[in-house]
């Protein structure tokens, strides 16, 4: 009896194999599994890897192995474990891969349709186990409509970001950024107010400074002193050159285009700021 092969789609998920007329099932199945952020309430990996094991055992499949990425984008193709069960395909390390949802593999629609296609250059049928699979040329339009909602879904998620970022940034909170030397954030208001014992340090350099001390001698005595950044590590001169430019010193809050005078407590005054800066000007020349 000539054997035929038989391809497993979601349609047939509860049905049970038969294998009676000599059929030839799909074999040796991975698993990829990714979630974005630890920030983001995705399925995890444990659920997504139980929920593909579970599809697969409910037909007679044998997981050999798993692929798993954790909080890395699906924008990028820089994934490891993605690489590697990419390179497993080209081996024929294994024929089937199962996904929880097409969004998985990734977000960007031209890489994901690339990757698809090397998947099946390499002989491998995906299965989104929670995706319907519509055999025919319907298929196709629907293969580019779930890529392009997963697409559309990322980019939607970045707009979210970035209005929740500028809202927070017309009410001078803080936006997840590490706060400058002389600041910190207060846990329940997100506001930044001045951390006495770092202000200390941006008064110290700006005096300095302006009474004529060279960079690298305020940079000796902020070591003498014990003086950190705001990271703990040594003053340098870098830190110095970005601390005697930075306005939120002067209580200008500033976040990408938008700026909100008097958004930051002051840590010095307009005269002290401007003094640094002619002296700043001056030794361009």
């Amino acid at each position: 009896m000539k054997k035929k092969t038989v391809i497993i789609t979601l349609s047939k998920i509860f049905e049970p194999i038969d294998n009676s007329e000599g059929l030839i099932l799909l074999k040796t199945p991975a698993i990829y599994a990714r979630y974005s952020s630890h920030k983001q309430r995705e399925e995890s990996i444990e659920e997504q890897v139980a929920e593909c094991k579970e599809y697969a055992a409910a037909h007679g499949l044998t997981i050999i192995d798993v692929f798993s990425d954790a909080a890395i984008s699906g924008k990028t193709e820089n994934r490891d474990a993605w690489q590697q069960m990419l390179d497993a395909a080209k081996r024929h390390s294994f024929e089937t891969l199962l996904v929880y949802t097409v969004d998985r593999m990734g977000r960007d629609r031209y890489a994901l349709t690339v990757a698809k296609k090397q998947l099946r250059d390499c002989g491998v049928e995906i299965i989104a186990i929670k995706q319907p699979t519509v055999d025919g040329p319907e298929g196709i339009i629907l293969d580019a409509l779930m890529d392009g909602l997963a697409e559309y879904y990322n980019a939607d998620l970045a707009r979210k970001v970035n209005r929740g970022m500028s809202d927070n940034a017309r009410k001078c909170l803080a936006n997840g950024s590490k706060p400058p030397l002389g600041y910190k954030v207060d846990p329940i208001s997100k506001t930044y107010i001045i951390d006495e014992a770092q202000a200390e340090i941006v008064r110290f350099v700006f005096d300095a400074y302006i009474s004529g001390e060279k960079i690298g001698d305020i940079v000796a005595a902020c070591e003498h002193r014990g003086y950190r950044n705001s990271n703990g590590h040594v003053i340098d001169n870098n830190v110095i050159a970005r601390l005697l430019k930075n306005q939120k010193y002067i209580g200008l809050y500033k976040w990408k285009d938008i700026e909100v005078p008097g958004g930051m407590p002051r840590i010095i005054s307009d005269e002290t700021f401007q003094l640094a800066q002619l002296r700043i000007q001056s030794m361009k020349h």
